[in-house]
């Protein structure tokens, strides 16, 4: 079994070696990198709140800046990656069944 294996020579280890640290210090450096990038993206996207948003049952409260989505029904805030219609429509469906026909109540 061994005359299939090619075994490399203590040269190609070592040089192999030093390269592959190297190389993984600098992947290591970009990835540390690319994550601060990617939260700076998400921080920077907020959304604002809509007047349709009260046919789902939500207002909203905190700065003009930085909306956060208030229920009507629970008084639950929720954050504000959540200020999308399907996601306080599912809210109203889920916590709230009993109030998804008179949506529009809340007008």
């Amino acid at each position: 079994m061994d005359k299939f294996l090619k075994r490399k020579t203590e040269s190609e280890v070592n040089v192999g070696a030093s390269t592959s640290r190297s190389s993984s210090i600098e992947g290591d450096m970009q990835g540390n990198e690319n994550a601060e990038n990617k939260r700076k993206k998400i921080s920077e996207s907020v959304r604002h709140y809509s007047e349709e948003y009260l046919k789902f049952g939500f207002t909203w409260s905190g700065s003009q800046d930085v909306p956060i989505p208030r229920c009507i029904v629970c008084d639950e805030k929720l954050a504000n990656s959540a200020m999308v219609p399907a996601k306080l429509q599912r809210h109203l469906s889920t916590k709230h069944s009993c109030l998804t026909s008179n949506a529009n109540r809340f007008l």
